[in-house]
């Protein structure tokens, strides 16, 4: 082609784009004016759905109060002292603005190229229109992040059928619009495990969780925890699957409330025990239930293990391991195990005897100098037996009279064989002095019989290795001469509930008062009224220190404190809440019986920055007058550049009405 040719299309080209850009340009700014009524609470105001200059806005009413008091902000106006605008409720005002005929913000496309398809041997860039709107909006939203997978499978072999496995693992979380956020974990497979052990940080199986948030508010569903609250007596820790609610209120910078709901179920029961530890033997250790059980799962991640006091770590490289389905402890090479090793176990077991329910809530009001507390819990077992075993009216009986002593709520484990029984199963005759003895002869009347293990010497019978059977034989060697007894233990539904009002009062900058009063009820049986005079209990304490600032540059704080603590006979804590290590500081019995007790605590803190730690205590701890003592505690660390100096002392006087020690 010619120069010619092409000097004229470009030509004709560049005289169409300058046409379309000069009527492009003729775009019309129109003038606008638009009148708002201010409302309380609302700050912000839209103007206009189009594109607004914003040099071009100007307050048309004559007042100067608002003059400075709002600006530019989406097309509208946002008011920045909420305050004026609340005490201007109900006014008129108006604005004016410049506008243009469209909206910038906008995308406007003729084809959306993200539906531009390509196909085999031929290049195609059509527009597959489609009318369907069925895409969840939530996965749409650009503000959730989430992650996970989905997986099924199969699995088959010589000696087993063919087997479907699925596994579910999703994580979320972002902003789903108007402020609310959204967090969640879901994973689920269908062969529920427990987390194994042998690391620091769990990965959990089979657990839902969602929260919903929004400012100081979110809603929590599922599996969580709930944790100890704010409180002298109250002290739990319970993995739960259920519905928790959190609220905070905020009226001004001195008023304050928050306000905490939960409603849940909760499967586990808590156990401590002083683990007995043999010389040089770092385990397995088996952990039994709280009623002697042998046979428990415990709830993962709910265990807490000290030596003298100090909280060890979970984990292959820390000091010990543990396989919960088992309920077995294992120490690692990190902590060596001596016959002095004084070794304390918390930790949460699954009870399926009964299903439990619990409620619990927590409120903190603060004004001023003044922060009021209340906290409420309560778990209690349903009357419907949940586990293998069901209850009939002989076992209601016995549940009803037997009240709060449980060890009286036996039955005799044997009964009349029926005519349906399976062959399999190990029977035994019934002597007239009450003694089963195995027996197969189809023409004597025959039994079956449910053992339990109790300690050895207070047993009747031992199992018998001698004889081939499909299952365990039980032989009766005499009174007191073996392990096993043919009793059932029967478990009672049980309820626990506390509450507590606490208050704290800063009578100055440096010195402050806190009390709480506490109420406890704990009912063994729900089955009996028998001993339900003890049930209720109550427990109070006061304490108040006082910060002092010493030195030329005020770096040493020395801070004296007084304290009092008084507990009723039957007041009953839902889990310990005092030192690990109080019996022993105190030189006391693991089960002591329930009497009044109070305390006395006064002593002093002292602290420098990082470098010095000095406390010292004189308490006094009387038991109705039946013990008496006085403990002396001074804790001391010094560090000085590298070197860090520590030490722990304790001096006991203590009389009771056998000895002085």
């Amino acid at each position: 082609m010619s120069p010619i040719y092409y000097r004229l299309t470009f030509f004709i080209l560049f005289f169409g784009l300058s046409q379309s850009i000069i009527s492009q340009d003729k775009l019309h700014v129109s003038q606008e004016t638009k009148e708002i009524i201010l409302q309380k609470d609302t700050y912000y105001y839209l103007l206009d759905t189009f594109s607004i200059v914003p040099s071009s806005i100007k307050l048309l009413n004559p007042t100067n109060t608002l003059q400075d008091a709002y600006r530019f902000y989406e097309n509208g106006i946002l008011f920045t002292d909420t305050l004026l605008v609340d005490s201007l409720s109900s006014q008129t005002i108006a604005f004016s603005y410049r506008r243009f005929p469209l909206d910038f913000e906008k995308k406007h496309y003729h084809l959306d190229s993200k539906l531009a398809l390509s196909k085999d041997k031929a290049i195609y860039i059509g527009y597959d229109y489609t009318s369907s709107t069925d895409q969840s909006q939530l996965w749409n939203k650009s503000g959730i992040d989430y992650d996970g997978s989905f997986a099924r499978g199969f699995s088959l072999g010589n000696s087993q059928s063919l087997l479907l496995n699925s596994n579910f693992n999703m994580q979320m979380s972002g902003d789903i619009g108007e402020g609310i956020k959204i967090k969640a974990a879901i994973s689920d497979d269908n062969i529920p495990i427990q987390p194994e052990g042998n690391t620091r940080l769990l990965q959990e199986f089979d657990k839902v969780f969602i929260q919903v948030s929004k400012d100081e508010s979110y809603i929590t569903a599922g599996d969580y925890e709930l944790n100890r609250p704010k409180s002298y007596f109250i002290n739990y820790f319970k993995q739960v699957q259920g519905l928790s609610a959190y609220h905070k209120s905020t009226f001004d910078t001195d008023h304050s409330l928050s306000t905490k709901a939960s409603f849940a179920v909760s499967r586990a029961k808590f156990n401590r025990l002083l683990l007995p530890v043999i010389e040089a033997n770092q385990g397995p250790y088996k952990l039994p239930g709280a009623n002697g059980e042998r046979f428990i799962i415990i709830e993962a991640g709910s265990e807490r293990i000290y030596e003298d006091g100090k909280l060890l770590t979970r984990g292959q490289n820390h000091d010990y391991l543990i396989n919960y389905d088992r309920a077995e402890i294992t120490f690692t090479e990190k902590k060596l195990i001596t016959k002095d090793s004084r070794i304390t176990v918390e930790y949460e077991y699954v009870d399926l005897n009964y299903l439990r329910t619990m409620y619990a809530a927590e409120s903190q009001y603060d004004f001023k100098k003044w922060s009021l507390k209340f906290n409420f819990y309560s778990q209690q077992d349903s009357k419907n037996v949940t586990g293998d075993r069901q209850l009939d009216s002989l076992d209601l009986d016995i549940l009803m009279s037997s009240g709060d002593d449980l060890g009286n709520s036996r039955r005799w484990g044997g009964r009349l064989v029926d005519e349906t029984i399976d062959e399999s199963v190990i029977t035994y005759t019934l002597s007239a002095d009450s003694i089963l003895t195995y027996s197969v002869d189809p023409d004597s009347i025959l039994y079956i019989a449910v053992f339990s293990e109790v300690e050895a010497g207070q047993g009747d019978y031992i199992i018998d290795q001698n004889v081939n059977a499909n299952g365990r034989v039980y032989t009766y060697v005499g009174q007191g001469m073996g392990n096993y007894i043919p009793e059932i233990q029967l478990v009672a539904p049980q309820k626990n509930q506390i509450i507590s009002l606490g208050a704290a009062y800063k009578l100055s900058e440096k010195t402050l008062v806190e009390t709480e009063f506490a109420l406890s009820n704990n009912d063994l049986n729900r089955f009996s009224n028998i001993d339900s005079e003890d049930d209720q209990g109550i427990a109070s304490y006061i304490k108040i220190n006082h910060q002092i600032s010493l030195g030329k540059e005020k770096q040493l704080h020395l801070t004296p404190f007084l304290a009092m603590e008084y507990t009723q006979e039957n007041f009953q804590a839902l889990n310990p809440y005092r030192a690990v290590e109080f019996t022993r500081d105190w030189n006391l019995a693991q089960n002591l019986q329930k009497t009044d007790e109070r305390i006395l605590k006064t002593g002093f803190l002292l602290k420098q920055n990082k470098n010095i730690d000095l406390s010292y205590a004189l308490s006094s701890l009387n038991r109705k007058n039946n013990y008496d003592a006085q403990l002396h505690s001074l804790d001391y660390r010094l560090k000085l550049k590298k070197l860090e100096f520590t030490s722990q002392s304790s001096l006991l006087l203590a009389e009771d009405l056998e000895e002085q020690s």
